[in-house]
């Protein structure tokens, strides 16, 4: 059994911008451009409430990889800090790959991660998650981990979350639910890929184009967005290729980056900050995709 674990948000710490070094390879970091296809939304789904995925109030920001359960509960702690994302690097043990932002200003909120059996369940009627990575324990259970956000008052929003999705079924969850993807994770399932999603219902002002591609190519996501797209979420498709979640552009600076080891990969780096991050081995090697928005406001 892994236990869950609860990370209580009322600390006294004073925190520090922790400064890495700004990736210049792999990727790009996108200038600010509005395209003016008819067919684009003018909304820019930046809304603190619902995740601070297109939000560009600057705030500090940390990433760390490779923590375990105490570790990061030592780390949110010292940076007076709450995890908005949350990866498993290897579930055995297990340890985690986390973003965390300053818990201050209008990012401030009651905050809880858990990881484990029944991590999802944790009094959720009033609670939101808007982070899940699903992994396999030391005894091959399809586990999850989970951070969560009050889900009442001006943070309340019709949200859903499923796993074991197929491509078809998440579509047709999105249809019947007028919802847009905040989150898509792919993952190995009885020989088949499915998914685990979160879903924002699409109205007000969480309002915004949106689409979602599976095992697409770094050619596509390119062409996705010359066309007057920008990422959102990012990571490697278990079987070949990408998974992205896309959103119109919304005049602010965001860079993408993938195939990057930790010293080169930066949460603060070119005045932007990591909203998606996804580790994954290549050549051996752990390396991350992540997505990063404009940090400089």
């Amino acid at each position: 059994m892994i236990p869950s674990s609860t990370a209580p948000t009322q600390i006294a710490s004073t925190p520090s911008a922790s400064p890495t070094s700004a990736p210049g390879s792999t990727g790009s970091v996108i200038s600010p451009y509005l395209p003016s296809s008819t067919n684009v939304t003018t909304s820019t789904g930046q809304d603190v409430f619902l995740n601070d995925q297109l939000t560009t109030t600057h705030v500090s920001s940390w990433f760390y990889t490779g923590q375990t359960e105490s570790q990061v509960n030592q780390l949110w702690a010292q940076n007076n800090a709450r995890i908005t994302q949350i990866r498993v690097d290897n579930g055995t043990v297990p340890t985690f790959t986390v973003l965390m932002i300053e818990n201050t200003g209008v990012y401030k909120s009651s905050w809880w991660w858990y990881f484990g059996p029944n991590s999802y369940n944790q009094d959720s009627a009033d609670r939101r998650i808007i982070s899940v990575d699903q992994y396999y324990d030391a005894s091959e259970t399809l586990q999850f981990a989970v951070v969560q956000v009050p889900n009442n008052g001006a943070q309340d929003r019709a949200w859903w979350w499923y796993f074991g999705q197929t491509t078809s079924s998440i579509t047709s969850l999105q249809t019947q639910y007028n919802a847009r993807l905040v989150s898509l994770r792919g993952y190995e399932y009885n020989g088949d890929v499915v998914y685990v999603i979160i879903m924002a219902e699409n109205v007000d002002e969480d309002l915004i184009q949106s689409e979602w591609h599976t095992a697409i190519t770094i050619d596509t996501i390119n062409s996705k967005i010359s066309s007057g797209l920008r990422l959102i979420s990012l990571s490697p498709n278990p079987s070949e290729n990408w998974d992205a979640i896309f959103v119109s552009e919304t005049g602010n600076r965001w860079g993408w980056f993938y195939g990057l080891n930790y010293s080169s990969i930066g949460a603060t780096g070119n005045n932007l900050r990591m909203v998606d991050v996804s580790p994954y081995i290549l050549d051996g090697q752990k390396v991350f995709a992540t997505v990063e928005t404009d940090n400089s406001q």
